[in-house]
């Protein structure tokens, strides 16, 4: 009986035992388990951290190609460090890690990729607000990444003394400056176009050959009077034209232009009141001064050569 006992005692504690050690085989698992995913999770922020701070060229003369180039290669890896994060199998503990980790990293991507469009498309008309779209991914990937941090998982999309994404911003709000210092002179490129060529049109729209008119009705034995409502009318539309010019704000390069106009306004200026002169004289006198037409008819072809040069020279200033 006590044989039987003491054999009962043995058996129950080798059961004992062995319980006991696979007991402590699984908590050590469990353990190690939960340690390695998390030092995975931390390598990987690690990881990502670098990638981020790293300047992988000369801070001494950045070009936008410079960024270009950088922003690509970091993207390439990122996106390796990516898979490498969805390919690792987490147990339920640590979700509340790699939960956040994997949406900053999105975010990172995402914003990455916005930055790089930027910088390859300058000139884009939108470029502002992508900038803002720009900003809003930073501030979600970083509010993530500081949740991971809070956790104990060492990720950063940017550090204090670390200016790389500050400069990245920094030189696509200049560009920004630049393309609306652009848009703001070509603005009053166009506009002083508009304006120019309003005052050419008009202007050429009072080309007549007095001179010939005069004649006609001469021919017809009409009365000449009929010619000084016409002329006053045309006198009053050049004091127009010459105010309207001379308000219009002129563009840098555009002197040239405006200065052509200004002959031509100069230039009718002379051959009507010329005319005009004379047309009164002929009315009083009953006689036609000598020489009146065939000057007129001068100062009139010398008029027409001024007003193709003010439109040429305004062509060859808004093509360049």
């Amino acid at each position: 009986m006590d044989f039987k006992y003491k054999k009962y005692i043995d058996n129950s504690l080798i059961y004992i035992i062995f319980a006991v050690l696979i007991l402590i085989f699984i908590i050590g698992f469990l353990f190690f388990r939960s340690h390695n995913e998390k030092s995975k999770l931390e390598d990987l922020g690690r990881t990502i951290s670098e990638i981020n701070l790293t300047y992988d060229f000369s801070e001494d003369s950045i070009t936008s190609e410079d960024y270009v180039s950088s922003i690509e290669n970091k993207l390439k890896k990122l996106q390796e460090t990516n898979s490498a994060l969805k390919s690792l199998k987490v147990s339920q503990k640590h979700q509340n890690l790699s939960s956040p980790l994997k949406d900053g990293l999105d975010k990172n991507i995402e914003l990455f990729n916005k930055l790089l469009s930027i910088l390859k498309t300058p000139d884009a008309l939108n470029i502002s607000d992508e900038y803002a779209i720009a900003s809003k991914l930073k501030k979600e990937c970083e509010n993530y990444y500081s949740i991971c941090r809070s956790n104990l998982i060492p990720v950063y999309l940017y550090k204090e003394g670390n200016n790389y994404l500050q400069d990245i911003f920094y030189y696509i709000n200049e560009l920004i400056k630049t393309n609306r210092d652009k848009g703001f002179v070509q603005s009053q490129k166009n506009d002083f176009v508009v304006s120019m060529k309003s005052l050419l049109l008009k202007l050429s729209s009072m080309d007549e050959k007095l001179f010939e008119t005069a004649n006609l009705i001469k021919e017809s034995n009409r009365d000449l009077k009929v010619l000084v409502t016409d002329i006053e009318n045309k006198l009053s539309s050049l004091q127009e034209l010459k105010n309207d010019l001379y308000s219009l704000p002129i563009p840098e390069q555009a002197n040239d232009s405006f200065l052509a106009l200004e002959k031509a306004l100069k230039s009718y200026d002379k051959y009507i009141n010329y005319f005009y002169k004379g047309l009164l004289d002929e009315i009083e006198n009953k006689k036609t001064p000598e020489d009146y037409y065939d000057k007129s008819s001068t100062l009139f072809d010398e008029f027409i050569y001024s007003l193709e040069a003010a439109e040429k020279s305004l062509d060859n200033y808004n093509k360049n």
